[in-house]
């Protein structure tokens, strides 16, 4: 991914908030989005495969997306280890995305 695809993706997250969806047509936007997250918690975003999890989480929110992504971590530490794409597929599939506005 280009800087200018990066910096639209992070303005859009910025500026649209966590009460309005965006729709995302293709999963370049989401899985920015989930590179961002990663990396927000310190993590290799090169762990995971930001595309697949795109996927996986296309109706959700930036806003639901960065909470998938804390209850894997959980999920994980409760364990003792680091969590892993399962964990992120398990939550994303747990989780209801809120309906469109």
């Amino acid at each position: 991914m280009n800087l200018e695809t990066w910096a639209r993706v992070r303005r859009k997250v910025l500026v649209e908030g966590r009460s309005k969806r965006s729709v995302m047509p293709d999963t370049r936007e989401p899985a920015a989005i989930w590179g961002l997250v990663i990396a927000k918690f310190g993590r290799e975003v090169t762990a995971y495969d930001p595309v697949v999890l795109a996927r996986a989480s296309e109706l959700h929110t930036a806003a639901e997306i960065e909470t998938a992504f804390v209850e894997a971590l959980h999920r994980g530490f409760a364990e003792d280890r680091e969590p892993g794409e399962l964990d992120l597929g398990e939550v994303v599939s747990e989780s209801v995305p809120s309906p469109c506005p």
